[in-house]
């Protein structure tokens, strides 16, 4: 067992968390926590402190709202969303958009840059395609990869003051892999404006810890059945998000294939990844790089981890001996992991 990490039993931790994936310490007198389930039914909770019951109560209904906004900006499968129509503009045309969606476009094309190309929102022609795919139960052939790798590239998309516009054809922006994140940080700076001292976020698994103090998230078990976890983070401040493998595939032949993509082969990700916890920095980073992680693969991952330095990861993988747990040496004295897990920790 590795002498900076402490371990607990299978029992234990479940005991201790009662199989929640967000764990709150739950002593404070002014503790509120309110849930509630935009976006197709996600979980979005909130949990502030020093706040009284009507406070808390204005400060809910001035999330619910922002949160539906920032919805109807950001979700592709919504017919009236900003995005939707930005979706259907003429290539070459121009299209005015909000300050919302220029942010969320403009920190996309950092990440985009900063991943050389892993992380991708225009990916979603190569989503569609492996989706149909798996309908009709066998593998695109190398004409459909090309044609739908030709509708993929962030730098096809330019932004000019406010308006925005796409410089190929058959584009289509998805931003699946950062909105979660971006929503968490706008609701957490919407709360800190109102006078919450401190607090979390969680929104389907995205969570933000914000305003100080130690709140402790559950990490799921990626190798087993979902409530089942694998250890525990102690977080005092920044986002805490999970992009794995596990859970949402396709299976072609008797194959499991990866929802995940890379976009610069158009084939889902076989690198060993199973699943990519990241902690730190912003919700929208933490989402993004995530992501980006599972489609690097470890040592790439590892190198941008360290590269980027505000934030810390738990990455696990497969091999001929079973899953293997790696931890950044700055994550390691805040993590708590079942004796199973703690056994097969390397750290970077």
């Amino acid at each position: 067992m590795k002498p900076v990490l402490k371990a607990l039993s299978v029992v234990a931790l479940i005991a201790l968390f009662a199989g929640l994936a967000l764990l709150i310490r739950r002593t404070e007198p002014t503790r509120r926590e309110s849930t509630f389930f935009p976006m197709g039914g996600i979980p979005f909770k909130v949990v502030a402190y020093g706040r009284t019951q009507e406070e808390f109560a204005a400060d809910m209904e001035a999330v619910r709202t922002r949160v539906a906004d920032l919805e109807m900006r950001f979700n592709r499968h919504m017919p009236a969303s900003e995005l939707s129509r930005i979706n259907a503009v003429i290539p070459g045309e121009p299209i005015e958009i909000s300050p919302d969606m220029k942010r969320i476009v403009s920190l996309s094309m950092d990440w985009h840059e900063m991943s050389g190309g892993a992380f991708e929102p225009s990916i979603t022609p190569l989503i569609a395609l492996w989706k149909e795919a798996g309908k009709a139960g066998r593998l695109p052939d190398e004409g459909e990869l090309e044609k739908a790798r030709a509708r993929v590239g962030l730098d096809k998309v330019r932004i000019s003051g406010d308006r925005l516009r796409f410089e190929g054809e058959g584009m289509m922006l998805d931003f699946g892999a950062i909105a979660k994140g971006l929503m968490i940080d706008e609701v957490a700076n919407l709360l800190m404006r109102r006078g919450v001292a401190r607090g979390v976020i969680d929104a389907g698994g995205n969570g933000l810890a914000f305003g100080g103090g130690r709140f402790r998230f559950g990490i799921q078990d990626p190798t087993a059945e979902r409530g089942r976890l694998m250890g525990a983070i102690d977080v005092i401040m920044g986002g805490v998000v999970t992009s794995g493998s596990y859970e949402r595939y396709v299976t072609i032949g008797g194959r499991r294939y990866s929802h995940i993509i890379d976009p610069r082969t158009g084939m889902p990700v076989e690198n060993g990844m199973i699943a990519a916890t990241v902690v730190g920095g912003t919700g929208a980073g933490a989402d993004a790089l995530a992501t980006t992680l599972m489609i690097l693969g470890r040592n790439r991952g590892i190198e941008l981890i360290k590269r980027l330095g505000q934030y810390q990861a738990l990455l696990v993988t497969e091999g001929a001996e079973g899953p293997t747990a790696w931890v950044s040496t700055g994550l390691a004295p805040r993590l708590v992991l079942t004796k199973e897990w703690s056994d097969r920790v390397r750290l970077f």
